[in-house]
């Protein structure tokens, strides 16, 4: 949660560093470029370091050390130090980009030692300006690696095994690194021969990172048997047991007896076996799976992981799941969890855009044995999936669906507004739409195809890294842009959004994203970004008209003399 940097010099080359909120004394205040990070897994530093995750900031000429714990599942992590970091700089050019544990228990650290990282395409005026004032292009080719040890550590020569038995006694040595290495290679190997021993391994040796070495590399052998699997499961280790639910998935799928004991797990009170469980007892697509995964749920429920755990799996069980959660006792009433899991599970059940399935959500939320409370957050949840305009693709219904209690007033202002909200989301035999249509833009040339082709090849190798390839965006990093009124709306906007960037907060699909875009006007011709928004037009059932290059090149000619990125407000003054 703390993304707070300490660096020990000046950092003005970062894009848009005249802003007082990304530098503080003109040093860079939080990270804006992690990257390879590592988990100290070596032997040689003390042993306060190790489990430790090491994270270099390339923008702030250093690598901040992180403290692990873990309550109930969820890990979490603390700076090491307070006001500095594990690794710091003077020299500018000092770019940490990637770490590695070594075979001698040391941390690598590869440095690309250049004055400017971003690619061109990415650069603001501001570092634009920077980097050709000092002089940071230069020089290139100085990419170096260091090796970091604790003082006066002895530098002891490496000789690793080879042979089959030195390689298994290297699956318990205390170098992470050491033992990956011996698992690879038996792996590699492809020997049947070792089975046997690794069997004894998984079961007898005093290390439990020994014996969870030794299940993966039987299973990358593909000579893990379901008995071993199996009697992984009564490890005394929970990250063992953890491992060996996964492990046994395979098996419980086809076989009935392996099934009864993966469910049997369901007592197991490790955070670490439930979060598994949740995951792997979906594959079984079964109605007890479905009983375990509630029960599951019952005591895990404010556990966001477990939550997204359990539907990642489910697919198509989604129903199943919200039924045995309702009718449970133990799930607990009007808990924050509970009220999230029904609305994501009703929101899964409308998204399979299945009319009978759906049809039955309705119905048995109505006719059935369900509480109010319950009934509001499966609306509530199925109400949330309309933000901003209704969707232009309704599923057909055979019927109308009872939005409202029968009990309740049709006409009381809460739950008329939402079903109505709902209501869109539909279309049924007899409903009247209310919602007027978009005017679709005429089909696209043979030209215009290909113009909107060539948008979709820049697209996925310039914007889809924070976008994604579909357009959905990320959370904290980038708006959607697939359904966004931002994208169907004017091109002239979304033009010197491109050119120039954007900054800010603004407003998409009627959530608040705060973030910034660097303007690609310096890299991209005027062609090329009319491609791009020509694509996003017309994708993700998108049915607005294509921009033209000549559109474009006016904007970029009136507003030539512009340096600093838009705001969402400045746009929408526009006219």
């Amino acid at each position: 949660a703390d993304q707070t940097v300490f660096p020990i010099r000046v950092t003005p080359g970062v894009n848009r560093g005249y802003q007082p909120a990304l530098l503080r004394d003109g040093k860079l205040v939080a990270f804006t470029a992690a990257s390879g990070p590592v988990i100290y897994r070596g032997d040689l530093f003390p042993e306060e370091f190790r489990g430790n995750s090491f994270v270099p900031e390339p923008s702030a000429n250093l690598i901040k050390r992180n403290v692990h714990s873990e309550n109930g599942g969820v890990v979490t992590a603390l700076p090491a130090y307070t006001d500095s970091e594990f690794m710091a700089s003077t020299d500018e050019r000092f770019r940490p980009v990637n770490l590695f544990n070594g075979p001698d228990g040391a941390l690598y650290v590869v440095d690309m030692y250049r004055g400017v990282i971003q690619h061109i395409t990415y650069l603001t005026p501001w570092l634009r300006t920077q980097y050709i004032e000092r002089g940071l292009e230069r020089p290139l080719h100085q990419g170096r690696i260091w090796r970091i040890v604790p003082e006066k550590a002895a530098r002891k020569p490496l000789d690793l095994p080879k042979t089959k038995p030195a390689l298994l006694a290297e699956l318990s040595h205390p170098n992470g690194w050491r033992r990956d290495h011996a698992q690879r290679l038996l792996v590699e190997s492809g020997d049947p021969a070792v089975a046997a021993e690794l069997v004894k391994l998984s079961k007898a040796n005093p290390q439990s990172l020994a014996r969870l070495h030794a299940l993966w590399t039987l299973e990358g052998l593909q000579k893990l048997d379901a008995s071993t699997a199996l009697a992984a499961l009564a490890d005394t280790d929970a990250k063992v047991r953890a491992t060996a639910v996964r492990l046994v998935e395979p098996f419980a799928v086809k076989d009935p007896a392996a099934a009864r004991m993966l469910m049997g797990m369901v007592n197991d009170q490790s955070a670490d076996v439930a979060l598994q469980l949740l995951c792997s007892l979906g594959q079984l697509r079964s109605d007890e799976a479905v009983a375990a995964i509630a029960q599951l749920l019952a005591r895990n429920l404010e556990n966001p992981l477990a939550r997204s755990a359990a539907i990642s799996g489910l697919k198509g069980r989604e129903l199943e799941l919200l039924e045995n959660l309702v009718a449970s006792p133990a799930a607990g009433a009007n808990s924050p969890g509970r009220t999230a899991l029904l609305g994501q599970l009703a929101r899964c059940v409308i998204e399979e855009r299945k009319p009978q399935r759906i049809a039955e959500l309705f119905n048995r939320g109505w006719n059935g044995a369900w509480t109010a409370a319950a009934r509001e957050d499966v609306l509530n949840g199925i109400a949330a999936m309309v933000a901003g305009k209704p969707p232009k693709n309704m599923i057909q219904l055979e019927a109308e669906p009872a939005l409202v209690d029968p009990k309740e007033s049709p006409t009381a202002a809460a739950s008329s507004a939402r079903a109505q909200k709902i209501a869109t989301l539909f279309t049924w035999p007899g409903k009247i739409e209310t919602v007027k249509a978009a005017p679709k833009a005429p089909p696209l040339t043979p030209s215009q195809q290909e113009f909107v082709a060539a948008g979709k090849v820049l697209y996925t190798a310039i914007c889809a890294a924070c976008h994604l390839p579909n357009g959905i965006g990320q959370e904290g990093l980038a708006p959607p842009l697939a359904a966004s009124e931002w994208v169907t709306g004017s091109p002239d906007r979304l033009s010197r959004i491109v050119l120039h960037g954007l900054s800010g907060p603004i407003e998409v699909l009627g959530k608040t994203y705060t973030m910034d875009m660097p303007g690609l006007g310096p890299a991209l011709s005027d062609e090329q970004i009319a491609q791009i928004l020509s694509y996003i037009r017309r994708d993700w059932g998108h049915e607005a008209s294509i921009v033209e290059t000549a559109a474009v090149t006016k904007v970029r000619e009136a507003t030539k003399d512009r340096g600093a990125s838009w705001t969402a407000d400045e746009l929408l003054r526009l006219q």
